[in-house]
């Protein structure tokens, strides 16, 4: 792993829970999708051995590139927003790689996500 965002996104049931967006290193690592349940699984065990079952994420998702400002910065409010599908408003216009954000929807389930 090379970078990891976490964000609180709306839940009806739980009120908020946690989505963790992972950038990784070597993309060989995802090939089946035996090997990236293995990899999430690993990352939830570590959570909860290291902070507890309380902090872990709800979903794991591997993308190639988070959205950031141009000094760096994670922009985990348009993160949120995507995750949410609301639009990500004046944010939009601060990161430094908007094509890290994708408006297409993978199976219905998180709205726009981002580029993986």
């Amino acid at each position: 792993m090379t970078e990891v965002a976490v964000v609180g996104v709306a839940d009806t049931l739980k009120g908020q829970v946690a989505k963790a967006f992972v950038v990784t290193n070597g993309v060989a690592q995802l090939d089946s999708d035996e090997a990236r349940h293995q990899l999430e699984a690993d990352i939830m065990r570590t959570v909860d051995q290291q902070l507890g079952a309380v902090a872990r994420p709800a979903q794991v998702l591997f993308v190639s590139a988070l959205p950031k400002t141009r000094s760096g910065k994670l922009l985990r409010r348009v993160v949120q927003a995507v995750c949410e599908g609301r639009d990500a408003g004046n944010n939009c216009k601060r990161w430094s790689a908007p094509h890290t954000v994708d408006a297409r929807t993978e199976s219905g389930t998180m709205g726009p996500l981002i580029r993986t």
